[in-house]
């Protein structure tokens, strides 16, 4: 196969990559089968820091062993393989057979997989290695020619941009599902902060304040203590809320051994406990605070972490946390600094009169670090008040757009007077039918602004509405706008390349045409004097002369047909859009069918399986249903032994398949993957006629016309098609 002919489906599915693991495997799948290797697979980095690679797809040849989940392949350091590295830097891409790798790290791994030739292709972007896509020939040597290389190095940037479009997409997604749950969070928060106003007296909103922080870092254990450090040094705390149903004397007693260490810690700093050994964190007396502890009374603790809270530079209290994920990730580090000030201002209100005072001080302290959380997290961040029309902008979000903190006011007006006119009425309907389904529907749309510079900016523009009114209506809007101007690039530059695909094929199409043509007036030309010659020889007793004279015109015959079928197939490919689909009784063509080969010499009546008694209706072309199925039944014919063939109708609710069987020949194991390939025929066919083209011509009218056509064979025994048509 031409490997430049794949280009067309390479980028056609790497466009529709609903499901991007299924992309890459047809992806791989198609590589594999156009290079005539055994194994193709790509090894993706996935932690681009410490340059760690996972085998992140593969595709397999028949008889060839899957190594997809070898968890040996996964986690791999790039530096695990030598100098692969400083190789890829040099050059695009590295081949040879196994015995001459110059690997000496990879080299056994190469040979225990029974690998004869190998051939690794960079995947890289702007620069960045993203992994490789590797061609193994495991049965026999490979040599590679420049040429393919070149044009596999072209397939495999498609593939790079692919995976940068996707992981770009996964990013938005995760800051959209993580704006949320912060939001959720620090609404909780935010609503404890509220309550604790009415009444800064209670304990009730300590407990509060600790369920949703032990909820949101997956800790089952915690406990909030306020704390009071007299000039002396003496320490003396009140529990004011623990949770896991523990006695409230036990962790009194881990908490007096811990406090005096917290004391010693830098003032403004949570130390992170973590553990060293299988065995749990525990508190204990007199040992380092980040080291290990227990608490007395015999509360066992798991990777525990112990946040002081600060009002100023004055210690009021300690947040503890333990038993939750071995991990907790920088975003909750951060959303913990709220939750800090937040509780810090709660001790300080407890202990004060002055409620409303300490209460506004709590509104723009809770602001100011929820402010900041979604700065640090987010691309650009945006909070519209719709009862207000009033719409905070973040300081990334004008960034983005080319305009400084002061040059663009926070109203909605600000960024609609930037957005298209089309993409805007886009955003609107995606937001609206948002609000109409209370949130189910997802509120994400891709945006193009116009930049300070002039340049538009393609934004991926997301969010959620976090408040209703009580007519249910909405409220209040978060969301965020994340820059995906390289992933859009990259479509356009897809989009492009198919265009100049489709465009070269309708050269080709023409070129066909034309050399078809040319083709045919020598041919006339040549016939015609064939059969004068054969006119004046006639009678004569030169019977030699006579034999050669008919070859001639056999074979003239035979190249008429293959022109024949060339056109066919070109017309298969490139004017399906000029015929008129319509609805057709699949049974009454294929009746015609048979009645035309009834009347053939030596012709087995086909034995009908079960067939129905009214018409089978589906969508399709007549004349095109009709070269399909009179095709499948001349081979049936043509290749079919002394047994009768068989023809089956199975009908469901959507479409009909036809199952035609003969017992003739069949299809070696080694051919039947190439049975629908132009000009291929199969090695036991010999002596009898045919081109290669006329399952090529039935696939292309079967997949334009949107149905589907298998075979199943086994040599020597039977051979059947399976053609489904959609009603």
């Amino acid at each position: 196969m031409n490997l430049s002919s794949i280009f067309p489906s390479i980028s056609n599915i790497l466009l529709h990559n609903d499901n991007f693991s299924t992309s890459l495997y047809n992806v791989l799948k198609v590589l594999g089968m156009a290079t005539k290797v055994d194994r193709v697979y790509l090894f993706k980095i996935i932690d681009e820091k410490e340059q760690i690679m996972n085998y992140d797809a593969e595709w397999c040849d028949k008889g060839i062993t899957a190594e997809i989940d070898n968890p040996m392949l996964n986690g791999i350091k790039l530096s695990d393989f030598g100098i692969m590295s400083e190789l890829f830097e040099k050059y695009s891409s590295l081949s040879d057979h196994v015995e001459n790798c110059p690997i000496p790290e990879v080299k056994p791994l190469l040979e225990m997989q029974d690998i004869k030739s190998y051939l690794w292709v960079r995947l890289h972007y702007n620069g960045d290695f993203l992994g490789f896509v590797g061609f193994d020939s495991c049965l026999k040597k490979r040599e590679w020619h420049e040429d393919e290389v070149k044009i596999l190095e072209y397939l495999a940037d498609m593939v790079a941009h692919s995976i940068i479009r996707k992981n770009a997409e996964d990013k938005a997604n995760d800051l959209m599902s993580s704006l949320k749950r912060q939001n959720e969070f620090l609404t909780h928060v935010n609503e404890v902060h509220d309550i604790f106003l009415s009444d800064p007296s209670s304990k009730l909103s300590f407990v509060d304040l600790l369920k949703h922080v032990c909820v949101y870092c997956s800790a089952t254990m915690g406990f909030i203590a306020r704390v009071n450090v007299s000039d002396s040094s003496n320490l003396e705390f009140e529990l004011m809320a623990n949770r896991n149903n523990q006695p409230e004397n036990d962790w009194e007693l881990g908490i007096s051994n811990l406090l005096p260490l917290l004391i010693e810690v830098h003032k403004g700093e949570a130390k992170w406990m973590k553990s060293t050994t299988k065995e749990p964190l525990i508190i204990q007396k007199g040992e380092q605070y980040d080291e290990r502890f227990r608490v007395e009374g015999g509360i066992p603790l798991n990777n525990f972490v112990g946040f002081p809270v600060f009002y100023g530079s004055q210690l009021l209290g300690v947040i503890g946390l333990a038993n939750f994920p071995v991990s907790l990730d920088e975003t909750v580090s951060e959303d913990m600094e709220l939750v800090l000030d937040v509780c810090g201002n709660l001790l300080h209100s407890y202990k004060l009169e002055a409620k409303q005072a300490k209460a506004q001080q709590n509104i723009l302290l809770q602001r100011k670090a929820f402010e900041r959380v979604f700065e640090h997290t987010l691309s650009g961040f945006w909070d519209w008040d719709l009862t207000n029309n009033i719409e905070f902008l973040s300081r990334n979000l004008k960034a983005d757009l080319g305009y400084k903190e002061n040059e663009l006011n926070n109203l909605p007006s600000s960024w609609i007077a930037l957005a298209h006119n089309d993409d805007l009425k886009q955003l609107f309907h995606e937001l609206n039918h948002h609000v109409k389904t209370k949130g189910e529907y997802p509120f994400r749309q891709e945006v193009r602004f116009k930049h300070a510079n002039g340049h538009d900016v393609h934004m991926l523009v997301g969010g959620s509405v976090m408040e209703w009114t009580k007519d249910q209506l909405p409220k209040r809007i978060v969301g965020c706008h994340v820059d995906v101007s390289d992933s859009a690039q990259l479509e356009d530059k897809l989009r492009e390349n198919l265009a100049k695909e489709r465009e070269l094929g309708k050269l080709r199409s023409h070129l066909v045409t034309m050399v078809s043509h040319e083709f045919r007036t020598p041919m006339s030309i040549i016939q015609s004097n064939a059969e004068l010659i054969g006119m004046k020889i006639k009678g004569s007793n030169d019977q030699g002369l006579s034999l050669n004279i008919s070859r001639i015109e056999r074979e003239l015959e035979r190249m008429d047909l293959l022109m024949e079928r060339v056109m066919l197939m070109e017309r298969a490919k490139h004017e399906f859009d000029k015929r008129n689909d319509q609805k057709v009784d699949l049974l009454k063509v294929i009746d015609e069918v048979m009645e035309e080969y009834d009347a053939l010499p030596n012709f087995n009546v086909f034995n009908y399986i079960q067939r129905p008694n009214s018409p089978l209706w589906v969508c399709g072309n007549l004349d095109d249903l009709h070269h399909v199925f009179s095709n499948i039944v001349s081979n049936a014919f043509k290749y079919g032994g002394e047994k009768t063939p068989e023809i089956q109708f199975i009908e469901d609710t959507n479409q009909v398949t036809v199952i035609i069987r003969d017992f003739g020949v069949g299809i070696s194991e080694e051919d039947i993957e190439y049975v629908f390939f132009p000009f291929h025929r199969g090695k036991n066919v010999a002596g009898k006629p045919g081109t290669g083209l006329g399952l090529a011509i039935v696939y292309e009218l079967i997949e334009q016309m949107g149905g589907e056509i298998k075979v199943k064979s086994t040599e020597g025994v039977s051979t059947a098609f399976y053609i489904t048509i959609a009603k």
